[in-house]
């Protein structure tokens, strides 16, 4: 076995998955996932292996074959939700430079579940992106293209995929936010309404 697969539930307690393979005599990282991406492609492959189990990930001893199944199941299924998401088609209608790391930015944020905060956006570009190095112009890009928005309180950044107003929910407990239709029931201690208006 050369080939050691790496996945973590909850990477570093930002709420996405985050899939490795690593050359394992080099300890040399080839290729790394983040977010929903990394789940759908740890559902395709689990079943095949046997692993190892830690408190914080799974980790997978795999053959070279195995690892090259895996990496072309990963283009195809990252172009087809390139096209599912319609991130292609949007960045192309708006007449923007499609480069690969604006498309990935965009793609992340709308296939994510949560509204991911500055903190996760960053875990995406070390994890997957990890030559990346003009974030805010990105962002600013996919927000003044109104393709996303920007929700702040308090030094707290988050993203959303909704790029109109609406109500938000920040948890302050663990600083995550919610569209405030997801809410049940009122709010508690824990809860503020973050209202905005068109």
């Amino acid at each position: 076995m050369t080939w050691q697969l790496t996945y973590t539930e909850n990477h570093q307690q930002s709420g996405e998955s985050c899939l490795q393979l690593n050359h394992h005599k080099k300890n040399k990282q080839l290729r790394s996932w983040f977010g929903p991406l990394a789940q759908h492609l740890f559902r395709l492959i689990k079943k095949q292996l046997s692993s190892t189990t830690t408190e914080h990930h799974t980790v997978f001893q795999i053959e070279k074959q195995l690892a090259q199944h895996l990496l072309i199941q990963a283009s195809f299924y990252h172009q087809r939700c390139l096209h599912q998401y319609q991130v292609y088609d949007d960045i192309k209608n708006l007449q923007l430079n499609q480069h690969n790391e604006l498309c990935e930015l965009l793609l992340f944020i709308r296939m994510s579940a949560q509204h991911p905060s500055q903190q996760t956006l960053q875990q995406l570009i070390d994890n997957q992106l990890p030559w990346y190095t003009d974030f805010n112009t990105e962002i600013k890009t996919l927000i003044d293209a109104k393709l996303i928005q920007k929700i702040g309180y308090r030094g707290l950044v988050f993203y959303d995929k909704n790029p109109y107003p609406h109500d938000h929910i920040l948890d302050l407990h663990n600083q995550r936010l919610h569209d405030y239709t997801q809410l049940q029931g009122s709010l508690n201690q824990q809860q503020l309404l973050l209202c905005q208006t068109p």
